[in-house]
């Protein structure tokens, strides 16, 4: 279920509560509206207020922090590539085909996406996920003549791993778990509180309206918080421009 369907569920969910409220206000006997019955209401929904809150700022935050993770990676990715390729052609002109596949690489990352970054490469006899094992392998089996080109190779393959790890990375987080339980839960506390509202509020267009809004605004918040848990993905991604600057630095 993509992020929209999902939050428009959740935002028919919120409303519903409101309209039930606002029906149920017709429907009981008017003793239940008493004045020490009306403020357990506004307890009750001032609470779930509280911990709706807490709950959806915690989403946030947790949102946030894996879009600025994800960022974070693909910008190292951009610093690697850049720097194993220079260490490549210090190393020498035996380097060219290794640095050619480190740049085909990049090119096809940033054509296809991060977590099919290897789509290109399997048509031309590259299996999927093994472009950067290629490379690694490449680079073992080089002999370097002296101190200065052993210690190259050596850069060469720290950077080839931490390629390696940032593209696993990229890949988890690409399929990173929506948290159902905490939405399921969210979405029952907004609902009991503008059920809560409904119920104390007269039946007419502004308060109708009043319950789209908070629905609305509900939904869109919680949009937000999925599609920063999808970097990669939908109308928030990640920037694409490190590796586009890597490109143009890279086999200089």
């Amino acid at each position: 279920m993509t992020a929209g369907l999902i939050t428009l569920a959740m935002s028919v969910c919120a409303f519903a509560g409101g309209a039930a409220g606002l029906l149920l206000n017709r429907v009981l006997a008017g003793h239940h509206f008493t004045k020490e019955a009306t403020d357990a209401v506004r307890l009750g929904t001032s609470m779930l207020s509280i911990l709706a809150a807490l709950v959806l700022g915690f989403l946030i935050a947790t949102a946030r922090d894996s879009l600025e993770t994800a960022d974070r990676i693909v910008r190292g990715v951009s610093v690697n590539l850049i720097d194993v390729d220079q260490t490549l052609g210090a190393y020498g002109p035996e380097t060219s085909p290794i640095r050619d596949l480190l740049r085909r690489y990049a090119e096809a990352m940033l054509r296809d996406g991060w977590a099919r970054s290897d789509h290109d490469l399997l048509e031309q006899g590259l299996p999927p996920g093994v472009a950067l094992e290629r490379v690694r392998l490449a680079l073992l089996s080089l002999e370097p003549a002296d101190a200065r080109q052993h210690w190259l190779r050596d850069q060469a393959l720290t950077g080839s791993g931490a390629l390696l790890r940032a593209r696993w990375e990229l890949l988890e987080r690409r399929d990173l778990p929506i948290r159902p339980a905490f939405l399921v839960v969210l979405t029952s506390w907004v609902t009991f509180i503008l059920a809560g509202f409904g119920l104390n509020a007269p039946r007419n267009a502004v308060v109708v309206g009043t319950l789209a809004v908070c629905a609305y605004a509900f939904g869109t918040s919680v949009f937000l918080v999925l599609e920063m848990e999808a970097p990669f993905d939908g109308f928030i991604q990640i920037t694409s421009d490190p590796i586009k600057v890597a490109l143009t630095r890279m086999g200089r």
